[in-house]
């Protein structure tokens, strides 16, 4: 399983009001590259009102442009992006006091996606990530977007990037390379870490680790696991391991056998009961497992502790 999280920000941008959902994208195919140029506003200038079927990336790279989305005023600066929302209403909520200069790009996820605000556990449950898997546990590659909807960026480093899609879109008229480079713009913010990365990356984990403990009981999976929160099985388990040095699998098992033992030394149950108290239809593997943990089998763990006194 291929999985790319992509965050990105940079340190410098102070202001006020950010947009703060995220966007997840199912990938691949990576998003597909529709169009892009790029806009001058003159004093006076008002942001055009619409509502665009796509999604649009504005890279500010001069001046401030006044935009609406919704209900929410935005005022972006220099080295500000930001992703405009398909379907919603946008318009500049006044002029322009100086001149401001953007590149735009439209673009739309050829998978699934959904949005979603990280301070809250709603999610647009229409677009939820699906996942492949042929039977025999080998999936299609798959990878998983995401980019905040409002951040700042780099100017230096993205103008030339942003002015060569411009040149092959607009003169060239090649579309392949148009993609390609749309994607490589794609790839160089994911390369800027952000501890926003790892903040989420940990609220998963944390969110796992409290379900796995209150479920641990039940034939719980990684499927179903994966299910629950709408993250690949693949991206679960790397962050639970990076938080909690196992994967949710091994935690599962762990859990489990530290409840076998309490109950092989604390209680007088067979050793059916207590298999079938942690989610065991089957009593050899459950024995199995519990082998493969303490090196021995359930019944001589229990006579190793009680001795004589069975």
């Amino acid at each position: 399983m291929i999985y790319s999280v992509i965050y990105f920000a940079y340190s410098d941008y102070l202001g006020g009001i950010m947009k703060n959902d995220w966007l997840h994208m199912n990938c691949p195919p990576f998003p597909a590259f529709i169009s892009c140029g790029k806009s001058f506003f003159m004093p006076g200038d008002v942001h055009a009102e619409r509502i665009f079927p796509t999604f649009v990336i504005m890279f500010i790279i001069h001046g401030t442009v006044y935009l609406t989305e919704g209900e929410n005023h935005y005022d972006l600066t220099a080295g500000e992006y930001f992703i405009q929302t398909p379907g919603i209403r946008h318009y500049g909520y006044k002029p322009s006091n100086e001149n401001a200069e953007y590149f735009w790009i439209h673009f739309i996820p050829q998978g699934n996606y959904l949005l979603y605000l990280p301070d809250s556990q709603e999610v647009n449950k229409n677009n939820v990530i699906t996942i492949t898997d042929t039977g025999v546990g080998i999936r299609k590659p798959e990878i998983l977007i995401n980019l905040k909807m409002n951040d700042s960026y780099p100017i230096e480093e993205f103008s030339n990037l942003l002015s060569e899609l411009v040149h092959t879109f607009s003169v060239l008229q090649y579309p392949i390379k148009s993609q390609s480079i749309f994607t490589k713009l794609i790839g160089y913010m994911s390369e800027a870490k952000n501890v926003n990365c790892l903040y989420e990356k940990d609220i998963l984990a944390d969110h796992v680790h409290k379900y796995i403990k209150i479920n641990y009981k039940t034939c719980i999976n990684l499927k179903i696991i994966s299910s629950t929160f709408n993250f690949t099985p693949d991206y679960i388990t790397r962050c639970f391991k990076q938080r909690f040095g196992l994967t949710p699998s091994e935690y599962v098992s762990q859990l489990k056998m530290d409840f076998a033992k309490n109950m092989l030394t604390s209680t007088n149950k067979n050793i059916e009961y207590i298999a079938n108290e942690l989610g065991y239809t089957d009593l050899a593997v459950f024995s199995r497992m519990f082998k493969t943990f303490e090196r021995v089998a359930p019944s001589k763990y229990r006579h190793q502790i009680w001795g004589d006194k069975l």
